[in-house]
C-alpha cells in the first residue's frame, strides 16, 4: 500500500473512532498518508493521537486553516501552509511554509 492514501471525512471518522476504534486504526496506518477532510478539530487531533499511540512512531501533520490547529498541536511535527485562511495554524506549528 505504499502508493495509496486514506481519504476520510467527518461522518465515517465519527463512526470509526467511536465504534470500531482498533479495527479502523489498524487499517488507517497502512498507507503512507491519511487525509482527514471536513473533520472537526477534535476528530483530527484524536486521529493523530491514536495513530501515534498505535504505531509508536512520530506523526507529522500538515494544515493551513483554523481547524488544523488541534491536529498540528497533537502531532510530533506540525507543518503549517500559509494560505488564504490566515495564520491560524501557525499557533502550534513547528514549521510554516
Amino acid at each position: 500500500m505504499t502508493d495509496s492514501c486514506l481519504l476520510i471525512d467527518d461522518e465515517p471518522i465519527a463512526l470509526f473512532l467511536d465504534t470500531y476504534n482498533s479495527e479502523f486504526i489498524s487499517l488507517a496506518v497502512q498507507p503512507p498518508a491519511v487525509i482527514a477532510s471536513l473533520c472537526t478539530p477534535t476528530q483530527k487531533a484524536d486521529l493523530v493521537l491514536l495513530t501515534g499511540a498505535f504505531t509508536r512512531k512520530l506523526v507529522c501533520c500538515i494544515g493551513g486553516g483554523w481547524n488544523g490547529v488541534s491536529m498540528i498541536q497533537a502531532a510530533d511535527v506540525g507543518v503549517r501552509i500559509v494560505g488564504k485562511e490566515g495564520r491560524w495554524a501557525s499557533l502550534g506549528a513547528d514549521f510554516s511554509f
